[in-house]
């Protein structure tokens, strides 16, 4: 890339920026093509460079900046399906995750951290606000509930159902 521009979006989300990186500090810029809007993030950390896309995933949900988040329609899971995914699950790691269902609502608890609503996308894969994190329920040929797939940032770990 250079000194160029990268590109992203579409129509009038469109924008361009760059990121940068020098001794003791990691730099981004991203600027709107046709609405106006655009930030400078700058840390002063060789290792900060992570933190960047997060920031300014921060800052579009922050101010409703389009073409940053894929819309999503509202999709209603039937009680019944949610009932199933409620449980105990534990990664071969030992991270242990609890996903709990409150009527037509569903939260997944990490260890002993606060429980996180999950938004469904489709009937088998949910979203979180904030996290940029999905999870997935696997089911065996049986149709039973047997694994839940967290996937962050390029990341995924199983975990199986207690």
């Amino acid at each position: 890339m250079g000194i160029g521009f990268r590109l992203e979006g579409e129509g009038e989300s469109s924008r361009f920026g760059h990121s940068g990186w020098d001794e003791g500090f990691v730099a981004r810029f991203v600027l709107s093509k046709h609405l106006g809007f655009g930030a400078v993030i700058m840390i002063n950390s060789n290792e900060g460079n992570p933190m960047l896309k997060e920031i300014e995933q921060a800052i579009a949900r922050e101010y409703e900046w389009p073409g940053y988040f894929p819309d999503k329609t509202n999709v209603n899971v039937p009680r019944n399906i949610l009932n199933e995914y409620a449980g105990d699950y534990k990664a071969a790691s030992g991270l242990q995750a609890s996903v709990i269902q409150d009527g037509n609502d569903l939260s997944i608890r990490i260890q002993e951290q606060s429980p996180i609503r999950l938004s469904p996308e489709s009937e088998t894969k949910f979203s979180t606000e904030g996290l940029n994190t999905v999870v997935d329920f696997e089911r065996n040929g049986d149709g039973h509930v047997v694994a839940l797939h967290i996937h962050q940032e390029g990341k995924s770990f199983r975990a199986d159902k207690q």
